[in-house]
């Protein structure tokens, strides 16, 4: 009795484990998740689920945006926070998705207990919640965070349907992946990694099951396409209202192929090794997630190593987690077109590689006076991940020298915006007009995030250069690049007060504030 008991407890001891790790890491995330700046990625698709939260629809958009996942699951979570328009909100209610997306990745390990063990799982959980790459964009407000916990359920329920080939298995998987499909088009990439893993799982497998295999997967290929249709078409139609949408969700991959040749956001091929493994800008701290390689290395010794070096974990496992990591890095990296978020979705399967790694070593060492110093020396390598985690998210998260904040918006993005609502309101106050009437002269590229920092108010317009017609109608802000600058003095002449504002690196803005609305700004400014 007592026996059942203690292994009842212990059965309990792991989730409980990762609860409180959980936990910990939200309460850590949660805190000053809206210091950092709006990135212009992160404003563009926060402005897009402002139009869906105000009941204006959506209309997927195959040029640009990716999928429509993440405003669905945004909206009722922003509703919760009692957020009901664009204007109420703030980046914390829509950082919060992406941060509890990240605590479910967590969580996800769990599906891999049988096969890895406690150890392993608590070692993955670890890496994927000290990992500075993960934890910097689960506070990013992007589709990247769901497209890697989808596609690690996917994973999973794969791995399942080869262990025991049944219909809720196949279900389940098609349902990732429409949630996949759902989420960003990248998804094939992974998909295709996860396809290609399980070809090599198939083959290793003896002839009559193979055979077995190959005709349970044509029998329930029907259902795994039936739940990825569903969910894309419930998703990509907005539930029927523009059945146009599933065909534009098919058609993008010409577009985003075409893109993959690089334009502004071309890279050398090693960008993502560089960025994850050995990064340095400038006189800026050094940064590197090599432990999580480190760690994978006794499974990958349990892999290709001789009986010595066996592994208790299934070298099929293995296997399809290697392949799965491995050919994303490849086709990654191949792509000319690399922004550093992509790396998550391979980063994931070396993390895991990473537990199964901490699981090797453990079983290695057999005895507790071995297991005990090995444990201890996982646990220090951890420690500089810790380290640059809170680096990351802290001190450096909007600095080109941290190798996540990628082309990033300066704090002096919010210095602007905060002139322009100081003005205003002191302008609305004296009764001397209606508040703020807006122009931004500025290429589509570099307005953003203006219109997220601008949400609150209503007159405001952009155009791609300055109108001399609409300069003559002297509005009370102008917000333009430092290119019209010549143009813009001969038209707006000595009427405006000029200010210069940081925008992201080597990128600036210029604000101009009409001459009586900064008088009156200043006179109430120097009242208080």
């Amino acid at each position: 009795m007592t026996m059942r008991l203690a292994k009842g407890y212990l059965r309990w001891l792991l989730p409980a484990l990762l609860l409180l790790l959980i936990m910990v890491l939200f309460c850590r995330h949660w805190s000053g998740l809206e210091d950092r700046p709006m990135h212009h990625d992160e404003a563009n698709q926060a402005v897009r689920c402002g139009d869906l939260l105000a009941g204006r629809g959506y209309r997927y958009d195959p040029t640009e945006h990716h999928g429509p996942a993440l405003y669905y699951l945004s909206v009722p979570l922003l509703r919760l926070q009692g957020v009901t328009t664009l204007a109420e909100s703030s980046e914390r209610h829509f950082r919060l998705l992406p941060l509890l997306f990240g605590c479910l990745l967590i969580m996800q390990t769990l599906c891999w207990r049988r096969e890895i063990g406690a150890v392993g799982v608590l070692a993955a959980a670890l890496l994927l919640g000290l990992s500075p790459a993960m934890a910097y964009y689960s506070r990013y407000f992007i589709q990247e965070m769901l497209l890697v916990f989808f596609a690690g359920g996917a994973l999973c329920c794969l791995w399942r349907w080869f262990e025991r080939p049944r219909r809720p298995w196949a279900l389940a998987c098609g349902v990732f992946w429409g949630l996949c499909h759902a989420s960003k088009e990248t998804w094939v990439i992974s998909g295709g990694a996860m396809f290609c893993g399980a070809v090599l799982l198939w083959r290793r497998q003896r002839p009559r099951r193979r055979r077995l295999l190959l005709a349970r997967a044509l029998r329930q290929a029907p259902w795994v396409l039936l739940a990825l249709l569903v969910l894309s078409v419930l998703f990509y139609t907005a539930g029927g209202r523009h059945p146009r949408g599933l065909l534009d969700s098919v058609l993008a991959y010409g577009g985003y192929l075409r893109r993959a040749g690089g334009g502004d956001h071309a890279q050398p091929w090693y960008f993502y090794l560089e960025r994850l493994l050995w990064y340095r800008s400038g006189p800026g701290p050094r940064w590197s997630e090599w432990p999580v390689l480190a760690l994978a290395l006794p499974a990958l010794a349990g892999l290709f190593g001789r009986d010595r070096w066996h592994s208790p974990i299934p070298r099929s496992l293995l296997l399809y987690l290697t392949v799965y990591a491995l050919l994303q890095a490849v086709i990654y990296s191949l792509i000319s077109y690399k922004t550093p978020w992509c790396a998550l979705a391979f980063w994931h399967g070396f993390i895991l590689l990473g537990g199964c790694g901490v699981a090797t070593l453990y079983a290695w060492l057999r005895h507790w006076y071995w297991q005990l110093p090995g444990m201890l020396l996982c646990a220090l390598l951890l420690w500089p991940l810790a380290a640059q985690s809170r680096r990351a998210n802290g001190r450096y998260a909007a600095d080109s020298r941290n190798p996540y904040a990628y082309v990033h918006t300066l704090p002096d993005a919010r210095r602007l915006a905060q002139r322009v609502d100081d003005v205003a309101a002191a302008a609305a106050s004296a009764a001397t007009g209606s508040g703020a009437d807006i122009a931004v002269f500025s290429s589509a590229e570099d307005a953003w995030p203006l219109p997220w920092y601008l949400r609150r108010h209503d007159a405001v317009g952009y155009w791609p250069e300055p109108a001399p017609e609409l300069v003559a109608t002297r509005p009370r802000f102008i917000i333009s690049s430092p290119s019209y600058d010549e143009e813009l003095e001969k038209l707006a002449g000595p009427a405006y007060q000029r200010e210069l504002y940081g925008w992201r690196p080597n990128c600036f803005m210029v604000l101009r504030i009409r001459r009586d609305a900064w008088d009156g700004w200043l006179a109430t400014h120097h009242g208080h």
